[in-house]
């Protein structure tokens, strides 16, 4: 079965590294404005990759490719129309490829309705892939608490991002099990208080909603972020020992060059393939081969299941089905064995500094 993944560059520099590929065409169509309007005229999706095999541990394969719309995030925020209609052009692109389902990755997973509207117009099956984000970003979480040796039921975590389809699912999660939360929204709506009072007042656990960033991360130390926008947590801001997974893309912790050594910024939503893959994929914006990001698995696993269904739609995720694709991610063998702090490996002495702030 074949998949396919749309995705956009994150910035300037990304747009450039993915078009690299192509050559002169690829570096025009990165520097360019003008190349840029003519294929937003013409329509013109460029490939950025074709995956031949994923071999899983089950013996299982699949095959896919990866599009590229050539508009960065604030783009398709600032004109969800046009980004709609380069998403639904990739998706028909995809279908005369041979794909019989679709993962959306980044912003292109929020348009639309997070996958609504191109479940109604595309004929291929649709998945944002957020199911396999959450359970991937929770995964890193419960590693990261077992190798630095503390109890997430004694801490208190902040899910930035409320009431995004992410940070809803994961705030569920960890209400689950026992963990006090602080949600940070930029709003309280009658949605917001409605899905608080149906899924997460139940449990016993202290919960607080606010708006005010600064005093969530003043009484927090552990952080799941994952807004739409990017670029709202200063890392200088953070108390030592804090530990941020940074699911959003783009980021959401702010790059400032030099990391702090008594923080640790975990990149979320990163998975490896499984180990009988005989084939070198590498991302233009992860370090190493054959990581990739959990949205794109999910399409992976799907299609190695031989499953043709819409999965992750909408903004209420269905935890049966995050609990369902993570254990279908460790038959396959996806594994969340190395973490990443913008997109570089963490080394041991990082994770041992921070640990002597816990």
């Amino acid at each position: 079965m074949k998949f396919a993944w749309i995705i956009h560059p994150v910035g300037k520099e990304e747009m450039y590294k993915s078009s690299l590929a192509f050559g002169v065409l690829g570096y025009l169509w990165a520097k360019s404005q003008l190349i840029r309007n003519l294929a937003i005229r013409h329509r013109y999706i460029h490939s950025f990759a074709k995956i031949t095999e994923i071999v899983s541990l089950t013996n299982d394969t699949c095959s896919g490719e990866v599009f590229v719309i050539p508009c960065e995030p604030r783009e398709i925020l600032d004109n969800q129309v046009l980004a709609l209609s380069w998403i639904e052009q990739a998706c028909s692109k995809a279908a005369k490829r041979g794909a019989e389902i679709i993962s959306l990755g980044g912003m292109t997973g929020i348009v639309g309705s997070r996958g609504r509207y191109l479940q109604s117009v595309c004929p291929l099956c649709i998945t944002t892939g957020n199911s396999c984000t959450v359970y991937s970003s929770i995964s890193a979480l419960d590693d990261i608490s077992r190798r630095l040796n503390f109890d997430l039921r004694k801490e208190v975590v902040t899910v930035i991002g409320f009431p995004g389809s992410i940070a809803l699912a994961i705030a569920r999660i960890l209400a689950e099990k026992g963990i006090d939360l602080i949600l940070l929204s930029r709003r309280d709506d009658k949605f917001i208080q409605r899905y608080i009072s149906e899924y997460l007042n139940g449990y016993k656990i202290r919960l607080k909603l606010t708006m005010d960033l600064g005093e969530a991360i003043k009484n927090s130390k552990i952080i799941c972020s994952a807004t739409s926008s990017g670029n709202v947590l200063d890392p200088d801001k953070l108390l030592p020992g804090s530990i941020v997974i940074d699911i959003a893309v783009p980021h959401d912790v702010i790059y400032k060059g030099n990391l702090r050594k008594d923080v640790l910024i975990i990149d979320g939503g990163i998975m490896s393939l499984p180990q009988k893959t005989k084939i070198k994929f590498k991302l233009p914006n992860l370090e190493r081969p054959n990581y990739i990001h959990s949205c794109l698995a999910e399409a992976m696993i799907l299609a190695l299941e031989k499953r043709k269904e819409n999965f992750s739609i909408g903004r209420v995720l269905a935890l049966e089905r995050i609990k369902e694709i993570g254990k279908l991610a460790e038959k396959h063998g996806f594994e969340t064995r190395e973490h990443f702090s913008f997109s570089k490996r963490i080394d041991e002495s990082t994770y041992e500094m921070v640990k002597k702030h816990i």
